[in-house]
């Protein structure tokens, strides 16, 4: 709409202004509905990444009791080589560390 005519026509300058109110209106309303969405997507975002994280964390415990047990048959089959390993890592362990402070 021309400038002049606004200010010059009371009642379309009155009609310019309830036009405005009226966008600004919708504009909070649209920004109302986005943050609730945001909410919800953040809500979903989250719930999901828990559930991965207990699910890999399920996985990896699990795979733990396997090795712990698949270590204990080890040394249950063949303790005289399980009883030099560690003997040997012990060493290995005891040369290392008495070197470092020297």
């Amino acid at each position: 709409m021309d400038s002049a005519t606004t200010t010059q026509d009371p009642t379309a300058m009155q009609r310019e202004i309830d036009r405005l109110k009226a966008d600004i209106s919708r504009l909070r309303g649209d920004f109302a509905h986005l943050a609730e969405d945001a909410v919800h997507a953040a809500k979903v975002g989250a719930s999901e990444a828990k559930d991965k994280f207990e699910k890999t964390a399920k996985a990896a415990a699990a795979k733990g009791r396997e090795s712990i047990e698949a270590v204990e048959h080890q040394v249950a089959a063949h303790p005289l080589i399980a009883l030099s390993t560690a003997f040997a890592v012990g060493l290995v362990v005891g040369l290392v560390l008495t070197r470092s402070r020297d």
